[in-house]
């Protein structure tokens, strides 16, 4: 997950009062959108490796940091003190805001494609592989089909769109825990660098439009979507961070995405082949949460449970129904599970009182356990009642709207009332506030984005830019696998990807067909762990290490 999550949190959880200011600026502004904007290499030569990976979590580390090619200058203004932006050849496309910028970056061509050769990151690391599988052919051994081959991609170049989330500048982006559109394009920039100083895509340059949108305003998301479609890209790396639907305009225009947000099943079906994600399918999100801590013994007498409320809205029906039908296969009798079920909140915050009633009923009727699924808005309120009452029931929670970082946060629930949850989740969530945990592909990013002047603190921080890392790994490996490199074929190359390796927060995936609901499994979300949350350190670390295959 990444700052998508963290922005529809935000959305779900704050006030209509901060909401209408902010949005009030936002439409002087024009912001939005996105920011995972962050290729990534394949092997064979001087490229970035697409090859063969072990086990969750295995792999050979890697060191240093790429040399790239010199950064385009960040959209809006400076880089953070201290770092070059160099120079990058420069277009320009319409955006919603009236521009937007194109950026190529410079750096030597080396070759791509391969199936499990790897490459050493500069610095003199050792190999660092991507994904498994072999490469769909055509064109050199190397470098996959020469010339044009669909709209976006020309003999030289693939371009492909990334959406910049401006919330009134840095201040009103540091609102909402999320980085300023400068160093938004800064860490984009540094993967950009690093993929075309390793080969490219295919051996063609990525090519980078940069879009504002306003997520609050579904006409500037529209719109962007429309100047997208214009533009003639090949696909969108990242993708809009809200509301839930809103990729699916780019899925119409038959534009394919590699997106934080992951399609529910019925979204997948629909609008097959082109929503893919590096995170976990809602669904399977809640059944790796739901029987992971079946396993744990959650919903046994022997743990005190009597009785289960699912405090959810009714914002997504069929990740409702599916929670409910986990509940009851992991063995809880339907008659011990009662529903608190509110309407969506248009505001984006359900009301205070709303909650502290279902936490007074839940009390009274002896509800043990709380299954949560809406935003963390909601769960402040009701464990800010629960406290008051001496009430704390066991909470689970999974990490459909970025729960796990809402319940970190000043917005997050009461931690006291919180306090000793246990999740199993399929993230890396709570690698880097336990000591002693660290894995190859979190360093492997963090040694890459700070050849561009970010510090490991975007990665392992509220920025979360590992998720920008995996996005543009994955569309990489997936380009060098597709026989023709073309958006209907991306797709067909994902499922050949096999297992990949993933950095925080994400956990590794294995792509192949079929998938649950599709041809080809489309999302990510095939491992999970099992962490804790501390008052004391308002925090998750990891209480079992082990890494299990998804259920």
């Amino acid at each position: 997950m990444s700052q998508y999550l963290q922005f529809r949190r935000w959305m779900r959880r704050s006030a209509p009062a901060e909401k209408g200011l902010a949005a009030a600026v936002l439409v002087v502004v024009l912001a939005l959108v996105g920011w995972a904007l962050v290729p990534t290499g394949t092997p064979g030569g001087n490229s970035l490796a697409v090859g063969t990976s072990g086990g969750v979590g295995s792999g050979p580390s890697a060191a240093g940091g790429g040399p790239g090619g010199p950064a385009a200058s960040p959209v809006g203004g400076a880089a953070r003190p201290g770092t070059s932006t160099g120079t990058a050849s420069t277009g320009s496309v319409a955006s919603a805001s009236g521009s937007a910028s194109a950026a190529v970056a410079s750096g030597p061509a080396g070759s791509v494609g391969g199936g499990s050769s790897s490459s050493t990151l500069p610095g003199g690391g050792s190999t660092f592989q991507l994904g498994g599988g072999t490469t769909g052919g055509g064109g050199s051994a190397a470098c996959g089909p020469s010339g044009a081959t669909d709209t976006g991609v020309s003999g030289t170049q693939v371009r492909v769109a990334d959406i910049l989330l401006d919330l009134a500048g840095a201040i009103g982006n540091s609102a909402v825990e999320q980085p300023s559109p400068q160093i938004q394009q800064q860490i984009a920039q540094s993967m950009v660098d690093y993929i075309n100083a390793h080969g490219g895509i295919d051996c063609r340059k990525l090519v980078v439009n940069y879009y504002s949108a306003n997520p609050i305003d579904p006409t500037s998301t529209h719109n962007v979507c429309l100047q997208i479609e214009q533009a003639h890209v090949f696909a969108v790396l990242g993708g809009f961070a809200y509301p839930e639907g809103a990729n699916d305009c780019l899925a119409q225009y038959h534009i394919p995405l590699v997106a934080n947000i992951s399609p529910t099943p019925s979204e997948g079906r629909q609008y097959y082949p082109y929503l893919m994600s590096i995170t976990a399918d809602p669904t399977v999100d809640y059944k790796n949460a739901i029987f992971g801590m079946k396993d744990r013994g959650f919903f046994t007498a022997a743990q005190g449970f009597q009785k289960l409320s699912i405090l959810e809205d009714d914002c997504s029906p069929e990740i409702n129904q599916a929670v409910y039908n986990d509940l009851v296969q992991a063995g809880v009798p339907a008659g011990r599970i009662v529903k608190d079920e509110f309407s969506c909140p248009s505001g984006g915050f359900p009301p205070p009182n709303t909650m502290s009633q279902f936490a007074a009923q839940d009390h009274l009727n002896g509800v043990t356990n709380v299954v949560v699924v809406t935003g963390g808005g909601a769960l402040k309120e009701y464990s800010n009642f629960a406290k008051g009452q001496s009430y704390k029931p066991k909470y689970l929670v999974a990490n459909y709207d970025g729960m796990l970082v809402t319940a970190t946060g000043s917005t997050g629930p009461d931690p006291n009332n919180f306090d000793g949850t246990i999740a199993t989740t399929d993230t890396r969530f709570g690698e880097y506030t336990t000591p002693g945990m660290s894995d190859p592909t979190t360093q492997a990013c963090i040694n890459i984005l700070a050849h561009g002047g970010n510090p490991s603190s975007d990665v392992t921080g509220s920025y979360l830019a590992g998720g920008a890392c995996n996005i543009f790994w994955l569309f990489a490996a997936a380009a060098a696998r597709d026989p023709g490199l073309t958006k209907v074929g991306l797709v067909q190359g994902l499922g050949r990807v096999g297992h990949f390796p993933m950095a925080y927060p994400e956990a590794d995936a294995i792509y192949g067909a079929p998938g649950l609901a599709t041809p080809i499994k489309l999302t990510g979300g095939d491992y999970w762990w099992t962490i804790q949350f501390h008052a004391s350190c308002t925090c998750w670390r990891v209480l079992d290490r082990t890494e299990h295959p998804s259920f």
